[in-house]
């Protein structure tokens, strides 16, 4: 009998409670809401990672996963719903979703969140007007949804995400320009972006300020970071000098044909001066080898001539003594740059030179044979040398055995070059042979223990010929001598202390130096252009 009573009390206070809408905690329930749970920002709400309650069984499947947070938090049990509001938030594992209000449709596990919805999860940042989404399994749909992967902008009026990889975009744009109404953009009706590997769009159109330029079917172009094939991403521009106009450059594509070798393809198109095409392909082999193949043609229509420029360069190590090194350019035209180009740095340069080298070190020394050619671009002119031909031995005692004798400290070493130079310029073709053989000994001596004097003595041979003007056959010995007195003066200290360094080293190294030279006439070897002296 007393506990029938008591379920009587029980059940009459509960039943005032709910006619006053008050729920036991003393609290009023909101006006209007079919709701048994109400979590205001006295508990769960107002902060990120709220304690579980009974509101957590209400995400479907996700139970001890998830977190939510906000000012107001109700539970619809007539509408099998939660409503978060007032800076809303719900997080599960790696993905969080926030907005001024979300609600969750426990039946269909489905969020609906407005107000500035903002997504974030391993794939970026996904923002929006209006936001459904499923977040158990990362799918949503995101009106005039917006999205950036470094240094691209992407918006779209529908926002489809499938996973933290993929998003599609209907009725979109992309563009590199990070103001709200940007300079340009690539408008498109559909578009698939796969997060840090690539983006399709189709059909596209290119925008200046809101002036179409340029239509393209569709359009492919990586974003990932590394090497991988795809389209460059061109640069627009627009001039108001009265020769260029509008302009494309760097249209094209980039195939990362191996690990080993790429190919680039590109383009420029200015609309009122020229356009001109490019391939460029480098190679390259750790340890071995590398280089590159570059060829431009020009289609200029301010002067009405064509020009075309190729360039490569070589290095290849054949074994650990001998490289080898090969750089060519040649172009068509004198004016290659001067008159097609507006790079500040090609209208300046001077000629075009080209070169190959073989160096070989040995045991004893050195040689090297080289061949060059200089192609002046500002005037007629065209200076070849070939061969080139050096060759250098090792410092070594002068005489071997060893000894406490003065003499037996010297040491010698020879070097000798000899060049082979043909100039044309204009008509006149200018031709001439010359070498130099010079010997230098070194005798280093230690004096009192700290002082180092090196003396030494350089005899040098120069030959010239050439057949201009009967000069013939020319030659001239040379001599120099030179002393070096230096030494090497070092201390250690222990102030000043300066946080943790509390110990100084210093070295000084003064030297004196003397060299003397007879003035020889140099007359004789005014046309040795370019020749050591």
């Amino acid at each position: 009998m007393l506990v029938l009573v008591r379920r009587i009390v029980l059940s009459g206070i509960v039943l005032v409670a709910l006619s006053s809408g008050r729920l036991p905690g003393g609290e009023p329930s909101p006006a209007g809401v079919d709701s048994t749970v109400t979590a205001t920002a006295a508990d769960s709400a107002g902060r990120e990672g709220a304690r579980s309650d009974s509101l957590l069984s209400r995400f479907k499947g996700m139970e001890g996963s998830i977190r939510y947070w906000g000012r107001v938090i109700q539970s619809r049990i007539a509408e099998r719903s939660i409503l978060i509001t007032g800076g809303a938030g719900v997080a599960y594992g790696t993905t969080k979703l926030e907005a001024d209000s979300i609600r969750y449709d426990y039946e269909s596990g489905t969020m609906w969140a407005s107000g500035s919805p903002v997504l974030t999860d391993a794939g970026g940042v996904v923002e929006g007007k209006t936001m459904r989404y499923r977040i158990d399994e990362d799918k949503g749909i995101i009106e005039e949804g917006k999205t950036s992967q470094a240094p691209w902008f992407f918006d779209g009026e529908v926002v489809s995400k499938v996973g933290d990889r993929d998003i599609y975009g209907k009725n979109g744009r992309f563009t590199t320009c990070d103001l709200e109404d940007p300079h340009y953009h690539f408008a498109c009706t559909k578009m698939k972006l796969t997060i840090d590997e690539k983006v399709v769009a189709r059909p596209v159109i290119f925008y200046v300020r809101d002036i179409p330029v340029l239509f393209i079917p569709f359009y492919i172009f990586p974003i990932q970071k590394g090497r991988k094939s795809g389209f460059l991403r061109p640069k627009f521009g627009l001039f108001n000098d009265g020769q260029r106009g509008r302009s494309i450059r760097d249209l094209g594509y980039f195939f990362a044909l191996s690990d080993y070798y790429d190919l680039t393809v590109s383009s420029d198109i200015y609309e009122n001066a020229r356009w001109s095409i490019r391939g460029e392909a480098r190679y390259a082999r750790r340890y071995r080898y590398r280089g590159d193949v570059f060829y431009s043609f020009t289609d200029d229509a301010v002067s009405h001539t064509r020009k075309s420029l190729l360039s490569f360069r070589h290095q290849q190590t054949l074994n650990r003594e001998t490289t080898l090194r090969v750089e060519g350019n040649f172009a068509s035209d004198r004016r290659i740059f001067s008159d097609v180009s507006f790079d500040v740095d090609e209208v300046l340069q001077r000629s075009l030179e080209s070169r190959a080298t073989y160096n070989r070190r040995t045991s004893w020394g050195s040689y090297f044979v080289t061949g060059y050619n200089d192609y002046s671009l500002d005037r007629d002119r065209t200076r070849t040398q070939l061969p080139i031909f050096s060759l250098s031995k090792n410092s070594a005692p002068l005489i071997s055995g060893g000894g406490d004798r003065w003499f037996q400290g010297i040491n010698y070493n020879l070097s000798t070059r000899f060049e082979s130079t043909r100039i044309r310029e204009g008509d006149e073709t200018t031709a001439y042979q010359a070498s130099r053989t010079s010997l230098t000994l070194t005798d280093p001596l230690k004096i009192r223990g700290f002082l180092n004097l090196t003396p030494s003595l350089r005899l040098g041979g120069t030959q010239y010929h050439t057949a201009a003007d009967g000069t013939g056959f020319v030659h001239q010995e040379t001599y120099e001598t030179s002393v070096s007195l230096f030494t090497r003066i070092y201390g250690i200290f222990d102030r000043p202390t300066i946080g943790r360094m509390t110990r100084w080293r210093h070295t000084i190294s003064p030297r004196i130096n003397y060299r003397y030279r007879p003035d020889f006439d140099s007359q004789r070897f005014s046309g040795l252009t370019g020749f050591p002296g």
